[in-house]
């Protein structure tokens, strides 16, 4: 998804994408899994961040699940891959 040291064509790298959207996911699982959304209704074991647009990265989905030796794992992530074209069209 994000190439160790970025690409010629502007795409971040995996460093970047580690230090940024990804602690901030980490993070806020850690202080307050309860906290988060449940990402299926009634499934309090499976939460879910998002975490907002960034100029490299497009707003993004983590899934959490609390494990029984009370871990937290990073599940799943989902982006939108056309979310900057969007912004590009919208008038605004």
């Amino acid at each position: 998804m994000f190439p160790v040291g970025g690409s010629a064509d502007g795409r971040p790298s995996f460093a970047l994408f580690t230090d940024g959207p990804c602690k901030a996911a980490s993070t806020a699982f850690s202080l307050n899994f309860e906290g988060q959304r449940e990402a299926i209704e009634g499934v309090g074991a499976v939460r879910l961040v998002l975490t907002p647009p960034t100029p490299f990265f497009g707003p993004l989905i983590f899934y959490g699940v609390f494990l029984d030796d009370d871990t937290i794992e990073l599940a799943s992530i989902t982006g939108d891959p056309d979310y900057w074209q969007r912004i590009d069209k919208d008038p605004e």
